[in-house]
This record gives C-alpha cells, structure tokens and sequence, in this order.
C-alpha cells in the first residue's frame, strides 16, 4: 500500500507542476509554453513503458482498463494490439 500512496504524491507534485508551468504560459511565459509542449513526448513515452510493464508483470488490459477507469477496448487502443 505504501507504493500506492508515494504513487499518488508523485503524480500530485506532477501535476502542480505542470499547472504551474501552464499558469506561467498563461501570464505570457512562452518559455513555459515550450517546455510544457516538450514534456507531452516523454510522457507518452514513460505511459506505454508502465503499460508494458504492466503487460510483461502478467497484469491484463482488463486489470489495467479497471485501474485507470477506462474500457479494456480503451487500452488496447493506446497501449497494445488486440489479441486475435
């Protein structure tokens, strides 16, 4: 449960984060409009990477779909390829 929770602080400070930095391009920062446009790759990158892994950990799209409240459909879409 402990992963759970530092889990959940990290993607709290994340977000703060990036509410900061879009607050700062709100204000007229077009530095801190780029470099929140330059965070939207890495993040795809490091999503399909837990996804995999999640994949690889013998977790299913269903276990992740039921996590992230979505449909398996849904998951399979984003992260991997149906299974025939």
């Amino acid at each position: 449960m402990a992963k759970m929770r530092e889990s959940s602080e990290v993607a709290a400070m994340v977000r703060r984060m990036f509410t900061a930095l879009a607050r700062r391009s709100a204000d007229g920062d077009l530095e801190a409009l780029v470099e929140l446009d330059r965070l939207r790759e890495p993040l795809a990158v490091a999503t399909q990477a837990a996804a995999d892994g999640a994949l690889d950990r013998e977790y299913t799209f269903g276990d992740i779909a039921r996590a992230m409240g979505v449909s398996r459909q849904a998951v399979q879409k984003r992260f991997g390829k149906a299974v025939s």
